[in-house]
């Protein structure tokens, strides 16, 4: 009972720890910046024994900031869980997506769909059409510019 009771406490103590350097840095790290509006999110089963189980958000593509996306869905492949640094993205929503492509998660059964990664580290924000500074900036790092240093956005948050 008090092996139990430590293992318990253990593994509520491992979970996702990220660092938010700033939008300027998660821009600079994804291969793919989108705005999208989040239709359904569901699990699924997955071939990997260590994680039998994924999460998949499809999003209905809105502007493209980086990256070329040619079908108007995308699914979001993420770990179930937060502890894995899974990310959930609420259903109905609009988000600013910072996804990457990597190759376990780029295939699936429906040629139509577009599969990436994004976790909760990625640096993914809800969108309310009223976030007109977010989107200011995103449209600055799409051209290549920086972020005004006096802007909200330009904080490089770091240990």
């Amino acid at each position: 009972s008090l092996v139990a009771g430590l293992l318990g406490v253990a593994m509520r103590s491992i979970g996702c720890s990220c660092i938010d350097f700033g939008l300027a840095s998660h821009f600079a790290g994804a291969d793919y910046v989108f705005e999208g509006f989040v239709c359904s999110s569901r699990i699924v089963a997955w071939s990997d024994p260590e994680e039998p189980f994924i999460r998949e958000i499809t999003l209905a593509v809105g502007h493209v900031y980086k990256g070329v996306l040619t079908t108007d869905r995308v699914v979001i492949r993420t770990s179930t869980h937060g502890q894995a640094c899974g990310t959930l993205l609420p259903v109905g929503t609009r988000q600013l997506v910072f996804a990457r492509e990597i190759e376990k998660f780029s295939t699936g059964p429906e040629p139509d769909r577009r599969y990436v990664h994004s976790s909760l580290c990625s640096g993914n924000r809800f969108y309310p059409f009223w976030c007109f500074s977010l989107r200011k900036n995103i449209r600055r790092l799409s051209r290549g510019e920086e972020i005004p240093a006096g802007s909200k956005w330009a904080i490089d948050r770091a240990w």
